[in-house]
Order: structure tokens, then sequence, then C-alpha cells
């Protein structure tokens, strides 16, 4: 009888977490910019499971910033495969999105105008809140269209977010907009235990603690090994040159430039060498001036742009050349 009663409460108390779950996510649930019904929203769901969500072809606007997603579900404005063109993409989330950059301001556009005498061709191919894996599945979805000659992964450091998990972030709002969770208190206890390693409180705020990008990291280590592998896999097999930028975090730059993570960065491209993969590491360009290169929302700035750029195209114009040339 005792042990029937206690069950019972058992069953009660849940069957309140999930009410309660449910009514604190649909009252304070993360919201990403606009609601998809709004003609200012540029995502969709998409057909492919892993991804989720994907760009959305159109012209809008956030703000007063004109963005244009071509009909192959890339920021571009042509539909032109560049099929007599050398094709490099550029991998990753809404910092090589541009997602405070107009069409002409995107990492992807600065690269393109340093370019103006070669037949090359660089394709964004960022979508915001993309984590790693999302990341090499779209580079594989994108390749079938445009077959890249080359690609260049801009590794945000909250890549290593993980869906579904404890490690659950960066496209939390956006992800759950379109795969809703299913069982609410595993959810919101999942996601306050994020906030908390990720900004040292509950509210929602685009603080980032240094220990919560190793936190992502070593939790997710051997799974994004995996992704790495999985990349330089696929580009070995279709012929891509393949390599990695390691992004700064500004808010990880102490006023003298020394970089507090520069460990992290460190063994993230021994992981990288370790697979054969080359790295860029430009953190030593922004100690100077992180501030003016990368906002309060660890996105770059205009010019930060246009110094990544400079990087994007020295990258490309090693093509050819001794691996040890490579940085």
């Amino acid at each position: 009888m005792k042990a029937g009663a206690l069950l019972l409460a058992l069953v009660l108390t849940a069957a309140a977490l999930e009410v309660v779950s449910r009514v604190v996510t649909n009252a304070y649930g993360d919201a990403w910019g606009v609601s998809k019904d709004d003609p200012r929203h540029y995502y969709q769901a998409s057909s492919n499971p892993l991804l989720a969500y994907e760009l959305a072809p159109g012209a809008r606007w956030r703000g007063n910033v004109r963005l244009v997603i071509n009909r192959y579900g890339i920021r571009d404005e042509s539909d032109d495969l560049a099929a007599d063109l050398r094709r490099v993409a550029l991998l990753g989330d809404s910092f090589g999105f541009g997602i405070w950059q107009g069409q002409e301001q995107t990492l992807a556009a600065e690269a393109q105008r340093l370019l103006p005498d070669e037949r090359v061709r660089v394709l964004n191919l960022g979508v915001p809140g993309y984590a790693i894996a999302e990341i090499a599945e779209n580079f594989e979805v994108k390749d079938a269209i445009y077959h890249f000659n080359d690609a260049l992964y801009l590794l945000n450091l909250n890549d290593f977010a993980r869906r579904d998990s404890v490690y659950e972030g960066a496209d939390n709002g956006l992800y759950r907009m379109y795969r809703p969770a299913g069982w609410r208190t595993r959810y919101v206890l999942r996601k306050a235990f994020y906030r908390w390693k990720k900004q040292g409180h509950l509210r929602e705020s685009p603080e980032t603690s240094e220990e919560w990008y190793r936190w992502l990291f070593e939790g997710n280590r051997e799974f994004a090994r995996q992704q790495f592998e999985r990349m330089a896999a696929y580009a070995r097999r279709r012929g891509i040159r393949f390599g990695v930028v390691i992004l700064p975090v500004a808010s990880a730059f102490e006023a003298e430039g020394d970089y507090r993570l520069a460990d992290l960065s460190a063994r993230v491209k021994e992981m990288l060498g370790t697979l054969g993969i080359s790295s860029i590491d430009p953190a030593p360009r922004f100690a100077s001036r992180p501030r003016e290169l990368i906002d309060d929302t660890e996105h770059p700035t205009d010019a930060g742009n246009k110094l990544l750029a400079e990087f994007v195209v020295e990258w490309i114009r090693q093509a050819g050349k001794p691996a040890a040339a490579a940085q």
C-alpha cells in the first residue's frame, strides 16, 4: 500500500512538473527574431532530419540589413552554379552567414572583392545556429549541388554544442521552433543547466564565460572529432581541399592582448592536426582591437570581416603550394 501511494505521488509530481514546464516554455521559450509566419522570417523546415531547418529562398530584411537567399538555400544573390569557376565554400554558422551584415559586407563578399582578377567564386554556406554536426551535413548537401573545389570551415568555438543533449544551445530557440521538445521537464532542466554554465545565471543574455567554451569542447570532444573526420574524409573522396579557421572570442582577450582561450584553440588545432586537417588561428591579429572586430554578441563587425577575408584569400591562394606553407 505504501509503495503504491509513493508511486502515485511520484507520478503526480512528474505530471505537475511537466505542466509547469509546458507553461514556462510556452510563456518564456526562446524567441528567434520573428515567428515562422512572419514574412521577415528567413528559415523553413528541412526535409533532412539532421538539419531540421534551413534557409528559405527569397529576399528579406532584418532591420536595415538585406538578406537574400538563393534557390539553393545559401546566402547569395545569384542562382548561378559557377560551373566554369573554382568554387570555394565557406562553412559555418551565423558568424560566417553575416547575421548583422548586408549582402555586400559578409565575409564571403569581402573575400570575393579581394579576388577580382581570379576565376574564383566564394560561396557563403553559413547558417545561423548550426553546430558542427549540422555544418558537416550541410557541407555534403550543398556540395551535391555546387561540386566545390575547396571548403573552409569557419569554426566558432560554440559549434561544439550538440542538439538533444545538455549541451544544446546556439540554435536552441530556432531548432525548437521546428522541432519542439517532447518531454518539457527534461528540456527545461537541460536549458537551465546550460544557461548556468554559459552565463552564471538563468536569464536570457548574450553573455558567455570562457569555461562554458571549455565545457562544450570537453563534453563533446569525441563527437567533434568524428564530425571533423567525417568532413575531412568526405573532402578527400570528393577531391575537395579542406581547412579550418579557429575563430577568436572577443570577450576572452585581455586589455594587453593576451588571449585567455589560446589553450582551447591549441587543443582544437592539435585535434585537427592528428586528422591531417590544416588550420588557421587568426587570434593574434585580433588581439590589438578585438572589440572593433567582433561585437558584444561575438559576431564579426564589418571591420572584422575585412580582416578575416585576408586569411580566407591567403588560404585560397595557397592551393597547390607545399603543405608546409599552410598556417
